[in-house]
């Protein structure tokens, strides 16, 4: 997937200026241009009072000129709002494993490197919210899809931080709900999102024909959120205990079975021991990093490579500052304006 594509580096455009614009509740939602596209506010929903129902935009985007064609427009581009309160948190730290089954067919995907019978199981807090938001979705798809039967719809879900991870849950269910003759298509690209999912679903893997498009996840390198469940959180925690009192190193009893024998990532001698990730990415993930290309340079540049699941779970990521939408507005920006190596892999 080369980001030299101009479609696809609109999309990713598309789907940052959305994301971030679903924490703008209080703004005008006008009609606003990007890169010769037009973007209406289609529909909005309020989040619930206990957090389960997650504040959500629905953009329609259309070519201000039909001659320059792209095949990814026009599009509706779903985005649901990161946190943003107090009760959004509470849902966040609700991360005890559910199954998910009922909600994502998992036989419409055949994993590499796990067991057809291996049991799909979702952030219980992520799942919910996205239960939650299934009615609405799907009547402001089926209302998009009618205007577009002719020439088939295109739908995008995108989200930053938790936002994202519920648009990932949301991506799944569509796309192993879809029937091939409604010739709807899915896009899913987040930002800064954390894990969701027990199996890495399109990840490196061979689905069965499945109608999508785009399917990735952009991280900041050290974005402690893109690597947050329980067990990692465990492990920096004792880290830091280590450092004064070894003596104060604490294992969990929850994850006792996670962290038996073979179950941590492959660490040089002298490194810290991460244990292997609960939840998985949807997709790959493309780590956006700032490095000098060489001695003689002297700024970092933006770079950008994909990462397998086993390689990210032995980064140590542990920064707060890099979550911030601003710094992903930043890195976002050099990335579709061709300033950084220019390729996002496949994992």
């Amino acid at each position: 997937m080369h980001l030299s594509s101009q479609d696809q580096s609109l999309l990713i455009s598309l789907a940052w200026d959305c994301a971030n614009e679903s924490y703008n509740s209080t703004s005008p939602r006008l009609p606003r241009t990007i890169k010769n596209c037009v973007l209406t506010h289609d529909h909005e929903v309020t989040p619930s009072i206990n957090g389960t129902v997650k504040a959500a935009t629905f953009t329609t985007v259309d070519l201000q000129e039909i001659s320059n064609g792209n095949e990814l427009l026009p599009v509706l581009v779903i985005a649901i709002r990161g946190t943003a309160s107090t009760v959004d948190h509470i849902v966040n730290i609700n991360s005890r494993p559910q199954d998910a089954s009922h909600f994502i067919k998992p036989a419409c995907f055949e994993l590499d490197d796990h067991s057809p019978k291996s049991k799909l199981e979702a952030h219980s807090g992520f799942l919910h919210s996205a239960l939650a938001l299934e009615a609405i979705v799907s009547e402001r798809i089926k209302a998009y899809s009618r205007l577009h039967a002719d020439t088939g719809s295109h739908i995008l879900f995108t989200g930053h931080s938790a936002g994202g991870a519920v648009a990932s849950l949301l991506f799944l269910h569509y796309i192993s709900e879809a029937i091939p003759k409604n010739a709807r298509r899915f896009s899913c690209v987040t930002f800064g999102a954390p894990p969701v999912v027990t199996l890495p679903l399109m990840d490196g893997i061979r689905h069965r024909r499945l109608p999508t498009n785009l399917c990735f996840n952009l991280i900041n390198e050290f974005d402690l959120v893109t690597r947050a469940d329980k067990n990692y959180v465990l492990s920096l925690v004792n880290l830091l205990r280590s450092r004064n009192d070894p003596s104060l190193v604490v294992a969990d009893a929850a994850a006792g079975c996670e962290q038996a024998s073979g179950s941590f990532s492959d660490n040089a001698e002298g490194c810290w021991p991460l244990p292997r990730s609960l939840y998985s990415h949807v997709g790959p993930r493309v780590i956006l990093f700032m490095r000098l290309r060489s001695s003689q340079e002297h700024l970092p540049r933006l770079c950008a490579a994909s990462v397998s699941r086993k390689e990210f779970d032995r980064l140590l990521f542990c920064r707060l500052f890099v979550h911030k939408r601003k710094y992903y507005a930043q890195t976002v920006g050099q990335l579709v304006a061709g300033q950084a190596n220019g390729v996002i892999g496949e994992a």
